[in-house]
């Protein structure tokens, strides 16, 4: 697990196995595609001053939650702040998941751009099964906890939940929510008989395959990864107005954002289910907007590298930054970086 820090303590000289979400997209010139994580919200930057002195760095940073107010922004300028005071060499764009974060994070002075961290995902796993039998109306992927607003989607009969181990702070809740009488099927636990079950991607997506439409509850969180995931499976959404981001990629076609109620989720999701839409075509016209912008965010990185390092087309295409930035040994990634020069 990664180790928890103390907030503020971005100290370069990093204490052993520390793991941060981290992508070395490369080595030279040196730029890396992080998350804010908790009190090193900006990475390896900060930790490799003391390590790899004197080396520039670009830094891209993806926002694990929404921005969108400005009490959050001034949180993240601090932080910027105190992390080119730590590294004065690195240079750092902040990724935001929504036109209106973009602007807020603009009106303080903070580079940045639109990027959301959902044209990352790797559609490759994600994908419509149809030889998969639909035995379930909808699917919530997604942790059992209050901030999910489970009970909306109470009237739905035969409902399918996918979920991660719970935390610290949802396990009184979750325990709870399972002792309910309700017809879900909690798969983790039932798969692991009784106990909670670790699925793999593939097992996901092939569960997924088995609802007709996917669900989205929440008010406030990130881009919430489950929702492009839907998509990539040829799933429907329903969804309810959030902060966050998840409905940049959503279409009237195939998704439908209602109040948060109980009877308003279940209408969309019945309609949404009746209406057969094929799968693929949810996935190709998902994929043919993701795709837009994944060409138009390369063209601004290697304006970036033009600008810092003085490389012309340093990145053909999109397939370094493709795929969720997992947590990485930082320790790895410095005797890496000191070696011999490499792309």
């Amino acid at each position: 697990m990664p180790e928890t820090l103390t907030t503020k303590s971005m100290s370069p000289q990093p204490p052993p196995a520390v793991e941060l979400p981290v992508r070395v997209v490369k080595s030279y010139p040196l730029i890396t595609v992080s998350k804010t994580y908790r009190a090193r919200p900006f990475g390896v930057a900060p930790l490799l001053a003391a390590h790899v002195p004197g080396r520039k760095s670009l830094n891209l940073v993806q926002l694990c939650w929404t921005y969108e107010t400005a009490e959050k922004v001034s949180e993240l300028v601090a932080d910027l702040e105190h992390a080119k005071s730590i590294a004065p060499d690195s240079e750092f764009v902040i990724l935001a998941n929504t036109e209106f974060e973009s602007y807020l994070l603009s009106d303080r002075g903070v580079p940045n751009t639109m990027a959301s961290e959902t044209m990352f995902m790797d559609e490759q796993v994600f994908r419509p099964q149809p030889r998969i039998e639909k035995t379930f109306e909808a699917v919530y992927n997604g942790r059992i906890a209050p901030m999910k607003r489970h009970e909306l989607a109470e009237g739905i009969n035969r409902r399918l939940l996918i979920y991660c181990p719970d935390w610290e702070d949802d396990r009184e809740y979750a325990e709870m929510y399972r002792r309910k009488p309700t017809p879900a099927v909690f798969l983790n636990h039932q798969l692991g008989g009784g106990k909670y079950c670790f699925l793999p991607k593939d097992e996901v997506n092939r569960h997924m395959n088995q609802a007709r439409v996917g669900l989205c509850l929440s008010a406030t969180e990130g881009i919430m990864r489950a929702s492009i995931e839907y998509l990539y499976c040829g799933l429907p959404v329903v969804s309810t107005p959030c902060y966050g981001g998840r409905e940049r990629y959503y279409h009237p076609d195939y998704c439908r954002i209602v109040e948060p109620d109980r009877n308003a989720v279940t209408k969309a999701v019945r309609d949404l289910a009746r209406a057969d839409i094929d799968p693929f075509f949810v996935r190709r016209r998902t994929l043919s907007i993701i795709n837009r912008e994944r060409t138009n965010f390369i063209r601004f990185v290697n304006s970036l590298a033009r600008y810092h390092f003085g490389i012309r087309h340093l990145f053909p295409d999109f397939e370094p930054f493709r795929g969720n930035v997992d947590y990485v040994d930082i320790q790895s990634i410095i005797e890496r970086l000191k070696g011999r020069p490499g792309a």
